[in-house]
């Protein structure tokens, strides 16, 4: 039986936690640390298929650790999708984490744009952003 079938199977049938960790992401194919055959986003729509799924997908340390421990603490299956890459630190450790709660991350009152991204691609978004700084477009980030 494939690894997925198993997975659908154990979703519908045990009422205790079950937490499923990825790693690693890599979000350039041909660049990443381990070459094209990582993973890419199908994972991702895989596991929000699952019945009574829970997904995550933090962006840094802090969140991953709020990640697991909320996977912990969370009836069903949880997926944490983490990534292998040395990531800046986004987030104080202060920083409160709800499920099914987004973040802003930086935003202002002459935003144009608005950015959406998780996990490894946020990095990659607020580098965007910053060259759209440069160039005169404001942007808000919105991390889900």
């Amino acid at each position: 039986m494939c690894s997925q079938k198993k997975i659908l199977l154990n979703s519908v049938s045990l009422n205790k936690s079950n937490a499923l960790v990825l790693t690693p992401c890599i979000l350039f194919v041909f660049s990443g640390e381990d070459g094209p055959s990582q993973m890419a986003l199908e994972d991702l729509a895989m596991f929000r298929a699952v019945p009574s799924c829970t997904v995550f997908y933090p962006s840094d340390g802090v969140s991953t650790e709020y990640a697991v421990a909320l996977a912990a603490n969370t009836s069903g299956i949880c997926f944490i999708r983490t990534s292998r890459p040395d990531t800046a630190i986004i987030y104080s450790s202060e920083e409160k984490f709800e499920i099914g709660q987004a973040k802003v991350v930086r935003q202002s009152d002459t935003d144009r744009v608005t950015v959406i991204g998780a996990g490894v691609t946020l990095h990659e978004a607020l580098t965007a952003a910053d060259e759209l700084a440069k160039q005169g477009e404001m942007s808000n980030f919105l991390l889900t």
